[in-house]
């Protein structure tokens, strides 16, 4: 059988090679030569220049805001790492979104050790946005951390993330976030990969070229007077990227802080994470092309700026179009070769391997955490294989069923009693 495949590959005519590969000549490979490129000369100029700052001369005030819904075992491990950071100043705010656990036990007992400044019980549920926006009310610093109640902080991430603020362009600054429960199973070791190449390598790719879009709901760095300027968190689900959006329209700059690192508790199954992939991918779709499409291409828009409608057209073209593509070549193969096609299906999983290959030992070159992430180079096939036959497949159903459906106001991540309420675009 593998004579057989190798005689059939060998004998292709160039002509052929290019229409049978097509997807990976023209799509995929243009796309890893230009990442390959930003990364090689201004990323890594950029990247050099984001060494850790040196101590503030006065140490910076931030006020945190963490939403919590039956997070009660994770909770005093994310006070605990906030309470260390350091040339800080913190007031942190708690937020219990109608828990129905022993949070609110807990949350009193945290007020006592005086790990909480401001503890507010919301007795009914009304979700994320609901939860930071009445967080927001009790916030009196110039900055504003939104983080979540699994997430833990290196003791310098804040230092290093609010040293971005000496611009005064800049509104936004997001962590780099790694995967806090890595060594529970292989899920969450691809994860550790997939984080990798989307969050480290992918935001260093944007940041310089301004097309930074989304912030993480788990690490985002805000003036918290431009938050009140553009209205708080919308209801979500995708309130994080939502207020993004707002924040670069409004003119400001969003940055991402390389050497900021915070660990969030990711998935341990591949439900969960396609259930969690479901929300985001849904949430591209809803937030970043049907509500903010016009804003961000009309060039007679107050505040336009290219490098919003570039990245938004990026989010179309190689995230909205691209599941659509890849069963189109799919189909095509086995219409002209029937069960051949099956044999360049896997010369193309095989490239499309050392692609994944190269791009993670660029991450690890670029990580702060060389050795740990260098034991995850054997599993890079496995990650591989998830984004193609998971992850894909999620983020296919999720564009079309979003498109189609507006199953983003179906998502259980917002209460029903709020989805019945949110304009719908």
């Amino acid at each position: 059988m593998l004579d057989i495949a190798l005689e059939f590959l060998t004998s292709q005519s160039t002509e052929i090679f290019a229409t049978n590969f097509w997807i990976l000549l023209w799509i995929e490979i243009p796309r890893f030569t230009l990442s390959m490129i930003a990364i090689l000369l201004p990323v890594l100029f950029h990247f050099k220049k984001s060494k850790k700052p040196s101590p503030p001369a006065h140490p910076y005030s931030v006020s945190v805001i963490i939403p919590t819904h039956n997070d009660s075992d994770s909770l005093t491990g994310t006070l605990t790492s906030l309470r260390e950071q350091l040339q800080v100043n913190l007031q942190i705010i708690v937020v219990n979104d109608g828990s129905t656990d022993h949070t609110h036990a807990i949350c009193q007992s945290l007020v006592e050790k005086k790990l909480i400044d401001h503890y507010v019980h919301l007795k009914s549920r009304g979700g994320k946005a609901s939860a930071m926006n009445m967080g927001l009310s009790f916030v009196k610093n110039p900055y504003v951390l939104a983080t979540d109640s699994d997430t833990t902080f290196d003791r310098d991430a804040l230092t290093i993330a609010c040293e971005y603020f000496e611009d005064p362009r800049v509104a936004v600054v997001a962590g780099n976030l790694r995967v806090r429960n890595l060594e529970y199973n292989l899920v969450t070791r691809i994860q550790q990969i997939n984080y990798s190449l989307g969050i480290t390598v992918g935001r260093l790719i944007q940041d310089p070229l301004d097309l930074f879009l989304v912030v993480s709901g788990a690490f985002g760095v805000f003036r918290s007077d431009i938050i009140r300027q553009v209205g708080g968190w919308d209801c979500g689900p995708g309130e994080d990227s939502d207020l993004t959006m707002r924040i670069r329209l409004a003119g400001f700059r969003v940055r991402f802080a390389p050497f900021a690192i915070a660990t969030t508790v990711v998935p341990s199954s591949l439900t969960l994470l396609a259930r969690q992939r479901l929300r985001w991918d849904r949430s591209m779709i809803r937030v970043k092309w049907r509500k903010y499409r016009w804003a961000a291409l009309n060039p007679f828009q107050n505040n336009f700026k290219v490098s919003s409608a570039l990245g938004s057209l990026d989010t179309f073209f190689f995230q909205g179009l691209r599941p659509y593509s890849l069963l189109i070549y799919a189909t095509t193969l086995f219409c002209i070769y029937g069960e051949f096609a099956l044999i360049l299906i896997i010369a193309l999983k095989l490239f499309y391997t050392v692609i994944d290959m190269i791009k993670f030992l660029t991450s690890i070159s670029l990580s702060s955490r060389k050795k740990e992430d260098f034991k995850l180079i054997l599993y890079v096939p496995f990650y591989g294989m998830v984004n193609l036959l998971l992850l894909q497949a999620v983020l296919f159903f999720a564009n079309t069923n979003e498109l189609i459906f507006q199953g983003s106001y179906s998502d259980p991540f917002v209460p029903k009693k709020v989805r019945s309420q949110i304009r719908r675009y």
